[in-house]
């Protein structure tokens, strides 16, 4: 028991932001749909119907949504989709990120955690449904919260135990969620995938829908993420025991690597991370190829028509682009963000475990080291945004899709901006609270991206919703680069920079 709570006092932060972020978004989803939907039947009913639809295109990322006209049903969708991704993303980086040998205990002081923010995630949806003189029921929002924890628990599970597995376990736990989360999703696209989807515990989480009139609660989905969960954990605290008693000591040396990229300033921050980048390289380029295969599928019946009726290879031409930046350039933005919190994660480490105090005392000034960091993540965007453009662009060719080529490249580029901002930002946080900041910076990019989604709906003034990256980058595979957007991006890019340069400055390494 002290393990576990020793456990959960060392993360306090991180469970802070994600109690913060799972009330926040519930909350603020709730206030949006009262402005949204309007006061009567009718005007609800049109805007279940215009969600409905919204979905149809989104089918490659996210379930569809059931009676989304209803406060209840928009919740579901809208708040407690994004935080299953949410707390999966959280559940990888806390069963990969430690190396305690105190599996259970791990375990479950992280159940604990999840527990806490679902708590607090349901006590938003009762205080925004309240606010607008509405109630959901008790029971649903239980058990909502409880697939909730059962997802995350089980995503932890099976990431904890890649990690007793091999060296490279964010890499390779990461993948395997990535590939077990589309194959679920796909599968609602490519039919051929629907004997493969009961592998994935999202497919399970996706059999409840609770909190909604007339909703279900699927009792088998729940026993099989139970135990997933159970199984996983058993299995790596079973892989744990055997490789700390089977363990070899490796010889180990103190002559310098003859490496030559480790000379170069940008190289030597993303040579060690070689293997993790390179899964990210395959993993940007698998996704443009099949997220242009799903918008094809589910553009099927529009391209059976006759090509020579009047309009019609225009209208294509500008659907295409529409869904494909709702579908190909919105992942992207989401795993941009994600790749920047593990470099965030990974210069908060290199503050707390002496890394970089040691660097400081070669000397090295400390302005370089800020702009090392946030040249490699530059570059590492960079390539990712390449390779994915690229696969996107010839897959669209063979499939005969036409895209402009300069819109493309203009997605590219933002891409690349995106992940500059969201960078300095971490940077700044990394500078100024380097232990909180890894938590900080979730709680950002979760408060950004609810800015873009809902910040018009709760009538938020312009400025506050021009400083998100999320709204700034637009929709430029459908419209096009925004010179003023552009512009924005730039300035916060800048100002995040020079402001960590300035912290870190100030601040007392080491101390």
């Amino acid at each position: 028991m002290s393990a576990t709570l020793r456990a959960l006092g060392q993360a306090r932060w991180t469970v802070l932001a994600f109690a913060i972020a799972g009330f926040a978004t519930t909350l603020l989803q709730s206030l949006a749909y009262f402005r949204m939907a309007g006061h009567t039947f009718a005007e609800r009913a049109a805007f279940g119907y215009s969600l409905s639809t919204e979905a149809v295109a989104n089918a490659a990322l996210f379930s569809p949504p059931f009676r989304p006209g209803t406060i209840a049903g928009y919740v579901e969708w809208r708040a407690f989709g994004p935080l299953a991704i949410l707390f999966a993303a959280w559940a990888l980086v806390a069963a990969t990120g430690a190396r305690s040998p105190q599996i259970v205990s791990r375990a479950a002081a992280f159940a604990l955690s999840v527990i806490i923010a679902s708590v607090a995630a349901c006590i938003g949806v009762l205080i925004g449904a309240a606010s607008g003189g509405e109630s959901v029921g008790g029971l649903p929002l239980v058990e909502a919260g409880v697939l909730l924890v059962a997802l995350a628990i089980a995503c932890y599970a099976i990431c904890l135990l890649v990690a007793q597995l091999t060296p490279a376990a964010t890499v390779v736990a990461g993948g395997l969620l990535l590939t077990l989360y589309f194959l679920n999703s796909l599968s609602r696209i490519f039919t051929q995938l629907d004997l493969a989807r009961w592998l994935s515990p999202f497919h399970y989480y996706d059999l409840s829908t609770p909190l909604p009139p007339g909703g279900h609660f699927d009792l088998g989905g729940l026993a099989m993420l139970v135990a997933i969960a159970a199984v996983g954990i058993a299995l790596a605290a079973g892989a744990s025991t055997s490789r700390v008693g089977g363990q070899v000591p490796r010889r180990t040396t103190h002559e310098p690597s003859g490496t030559p990229l480790l000379g170069l300033a940008v190289t030597r921050e993303l040579y060690s991370e070689r293997i993790a980048l390179a899964a990210w390289c395959a993993a940007f380029a698998v996704l443009g190829i099949v997220l242009v295969a799903a918008t094809r599928s589910s553009m099927q019946g529009l391209l059976s028509l006759p090509r020579l009726l009047p309009g019609l290879p225009q209208y294509i031409f500008v659907f295409y682009a529409q869904v494909l930046g709702q579908t190909w350039f919105h992942a992207a933005v989401l795993m941009l963000a994600g790749l920047t919190f593990a470099f965030v994660a990974r210069w908060a480490a290199e503050d707390r475990d002496g890394r970089l105090e040691a660097e400081l005392s070669a000397p090295y000034s400390r302005s370089a080291v800020v702009l090392e960091r946030l040249g490699a993540l530059a570059v590492t965007a960079a390539v990712l945004a390449a390779l994915s453009g690229l696969s996107v662009a010839f897959t669209s060719r063979s499939a005969n899709l036409a895209l402009d080529p300069a819109r493309l490249v203009d997605a590219c580029l933002l891409l690349v901006l995106f992940s500059l901002v969201m960078g300095a930002a971490g940077s700044l946080l990394v500078s100024w609270v380097p232990r909180a900041a890894p938590a900080l910076f979730v709680g950002f990019a979760f408060a950004s991206y609810l800015d873009d989604q809902i910040g018009g709906a709760l009538g938020l003034p312009g400025w506050a919703q021009s400083i998100s990256a999320f709204r700034l980058v637009g929709a430029p595979l459908a419209s096009g680069i925004d010179g003023r957007n552009l512009a924005l991006l730039l300035l916060l890019a800048l100002v995040g920079l020079g402001s960590s340069i300035l912290v870190m400055q100030r601040r007392d390494v080491g101390a």
